[in-house]
């Protein structure tokens, strides 16, 4: 009996270090394998949901485009909560809407210098007419050709009329004319622009040149016979008031100012 235990007990002994082997070796070649199926739905440990999913069941979630659309929900970005504000919601930058000039006023054109006084006209050319839909004060571009002669003066002080209406903003002084021609050399072109001083009504309007001596009686004139050339825009009337009589406080443009954003 003493000789045949031994044998038996090495036996025991060899059948549980290869069964421990074998679970060890099993357990080291399908550990990885192991560990990708259980994070196979997951992307840097991150699980994902369809597009339809809650907003709680989406938490801390990676969030699915949607088969139908291609999109994400249109509730994934939440409102920025000062919009979302009704006392907010009329505001840039925080403030009120009136606190900022209006395009019409951050566009709004200033004369420079004083007003000129401009003399008798002695001679009215290059007539072109035009049509407008809206009211408002016009900014007219002209180009004519004319001339005067000043016997008295070596100046001449042109002008653009709109229907009859001088624009003082585009008077420029030129010298006179020594000797009239009534070839085409003798007509030199004339570039003004200007604005009205008030709004002008919507309709049919008939813009010229005109021209008169800074001093004395003309001693002859020049028309060239043709229309003159240019653009009309009607600005908004909003550009007409003036910045004092705005009420509240001073406001500032987003074209020039710092503050916005």
């Amino acid at each position: 009996m003493p000789t045949n235990s031994a044998p038996r007990t090495g036996n025991r002994v060899a059948v549980v270090l290869s069964a421990a082997a074998l679970i060890t070796s099993v357990g080291l070649a399908g550990g990885p394998a192991i560990a990708k199926a259980l994070n196979a739905d997951t992307v840097d440990h991150k699980h994902a949901v369809g597009s339809a999913a809650s907003i709680k069941a989406r938490k801390g979630k990676l969030v699915a485009t949607s088969k139908r659309t291609g999109r994400l929900p249109s509730n994934i970005v939440g409102t920025v909560a000062k919009a979302a504000r009704a006392t907010d919601a009329d505001r840039l930058a925080g403030s009120p809407a009136a606190a900022y000039l209006t395009k019409a006023e951050a566009n709004q054109v200033v004369g420079l210098g004083g007003s000129a006084t401009l003399p008798a006209a002695g001679v009215t050319t290059s007539a072109a007419t035009f049509t407008t839909t809206k009211a408002g004060r016009l900014l007219v571009d002209f180009t004519g050709s004319g001339q005067l002669q000043c016997p008295s003066s070596s100046f001449v002080r042109w002008w653009i009329a709109v229907d009859g209406t001088p624009v003082v903003s585009s008077s420029m002084q030129l010298g006179e004319a020594v000797s009239i021609s009534f070839d085409y050399a003798g007509f030199p072109a004339i570039h003004l622009a200007g604005i009205t001083d008030g709004p002008v009504p919507a309709g049919d309007h008939t813009v010229n040149l005109s021209g008169g001596c800074t001093s004395g009686a003309s001693g002859g004139s020049a028309t060239s016979g043709t229309p003159g050339v240019g653009s009309v825009t009607v600005l908004d009337d909003s550009a007409t008031v003036p910045a004092a009589a705005r009420k509240g406080t001073a406001r500032k443009s987003c074209v020039s100012g710092g503050g916005c954003r």
